[in-house]
């Protein structure tokens, strides 16, 4: 993912960043590199979403039956992300509580 932008901050055409597209495809890996890169866990798409709202949107759209390995996939990213979040003392109260 970080290949493909120049920068953190640049967005597709759609207005997602590199670390939306990292938390709505599930790719706890990338979020880490970006994370580390320095990228904006609070950056808003073009729907208004951070990276942890995109990930809860992915969620929602997954209506499908368990799979073990998807759900440390999530619970990764997610984990991540917060941290970021909490690291640089700001929170999206909204996913706070999100359910699992």
């Amino acid at each position: 993912l970080v290949g493909l932008f120049p920068g953190m901050r640049d967005k597709t055409s759609c207005g997602e960043a590199p670390l939306h597209r990292a938390a709505y495809f599930l790719r706890p890996e990338a979020v880490e590199t970006l994370l580390e890169l320095g990228a904006d866990p609070f950056q808003k798409s073009g729907l208004g979403l951070t990276p942890r709202r995109e990930l809860a949107r992915r969620l929602r759209e997954m209506l499908i039956a368990p799979n073990v390995k998807m759900r440390e996939r999530v619970e990764r990213a997610r984990a991540l992300l917060l941290a970021a979040e909490h690291a640089a003392g700001r929170r999206d109260h909204h996913l706070t509580h999100a359910r699992r």
